[in-house]
């Protein structure tokens, strides 16, 4: 929704924040990139949080929570489109900057793709 990278930029900034800011940034970049190259589309219906299993940070305020999530939507390229859940476990930090708690350390351990489901392809426009 946000095509100039300043406002992609500031927009993560609202929820990340020290130095895990810039290379979540550069990591979007190149997803974006990497789709523009093929023409993909993504289009993520649900979103549904797994599990979360919070701890204090034992020499700051803050918190690091392991979670499991699934993301589940629609990814279209040539003509056709795939219906796709993706499975994802990551550890983050959170904690205040500023007065607003922020995401300040975020480790991917997994992604996992779900077999794709085609859908048939797309009518063209008369």
């Amino acid at each position: 929704h946000y095509p100039d990278r300043d406002k992609q930029y500031d927009q993560l900034g609202k929820v990340i924040g020290g130095e895990a800011l810039t290379p979540i940034f550069l990591e979007v970049q190149r997803t974006l990139q990497s789709r523009e190259r093929d023409g993909s589309r993504v289009r993520v219906n649900d979103l549904r949080v797994e599990s979360s299993q919070p701890s204090p940070l034992p020499d700051r305020v803050g918190f690091e929570s392991l979670c499991d999530w699934e993301v589940s939507g629609r990814v279209g390229h040539w003509g056709h489109f795939h219906d796709r859940t993706n499975l994802y476990r990551a550890s983050f930090v959170v904690e205040p900057l500023d007065q607003t708690w922020k995401i300040t350390q975020l480790n991917l351990h997994s992604r996992e793709r779900e077999p794709d489901t085609l859908s048939p392809p797309m009518p063209k426009p008369n």
